[in-house]
């Protein structure tokens, strides 16, 4: 169940239904941006960030559950570390083995992606689960042509509405929104540091996805997985 959750947030698939979360990782794995991009689509489209942050809230409707979580992806050159947290319903499995009744459950814990090998951080076995290259391109295809009631176009912001089916094609995220998608891109001029979208879903439940962005070096600790002895065969 873990795994299955941890692998649709290495592949870049957010879906918000029902309560239930799975992760979203809005990353580029590499591209150049050039020194002075023409536009706010060039730049978001050319992300290199190293670190994505992305924080999920969903509130339900007509007094219904809400929830949240987080996801932290970071980033040295092609191995990536996961950390996430969120909320989700208990199943009746669940509750019928450990006895407790509580509505929720608060799931947290780190993946990694090693050496074209995914690692579950709770795994004391240190047993590879998937044997899959990462070899998507962590990247949006934004165009312009596919928002709607754009305002504030410049450099540095803007502000627009999308369908389901453009949200699909420029984010690669299936969501299930009642009316349009609203859409904001924030950049410091040169690098694309905020995205954030938010909709309704079918069921009437408002959700707001935020994704932050960062640029620095960074060196990640895989020494959980390696044991310190060097890399994992």
């Amino acid at each position: 169940m873990i795994k299955g959750k941890i692998l649709i947030m290495l592949l870049v698939i957010l879906l918000v239904g029902g309560g239930v979360f799975a992760a979203t990782l809005l990353m580029d794995d590499g591209g150049t941006t050039s020194s002075a991009p023409a536009t706010i689509y060039e730049i978001a489209n050319n992300s290199t960030a190293t670190a994505v942050t992305t924080k999920i809230a969903y509130a339900g409707a007509d007094g219904g559950e809400d929830f949240d979580g987080w996801y932290v992806a970071k980033r040295d050159g092609n191995n990536m570390i996961v950390e996430y947290e969120y909320n989700r319903f208990r199943t009746v499995e669940e509750s019928v083995a450990d006895g407790n009744t509580d509505r929720i459950v608060e799931e947290k814990g780190v993946a990694y992606y090693f050496n074209g090998k995914y690692y579950n951080g709770g795994d004391d076995t240190v047993t590879p689960w998937v044997d899959l290259p990462l070899d998507i391109k962590f990247s949006f295809n934004i165009s312009q042509d596919k928002l709607t009631n754009i305002k504030t176009p410049d450099i540095n912001s803007l502000k627009a509405e999308m369908t389901a089916e453009a949200c699909r094609e420029m984010f690669g995220i299936d969501i299930s929104a009642e009316g349009p998608i609203a859409l904001t891109i924030i950049t410091n001029g040169i690098q694309l540091t905020e995205v954030e979208i938010s909709y309704t879903t079918d069921s009437g439940a408002s959700v707001t996805i935020r994704t932050t962005y960062s640029y620095n070096d960074l060196t990640l600790d895989f020494t959980p997985i390696t044991g310190g002895d060097g890399e994992q065969e």
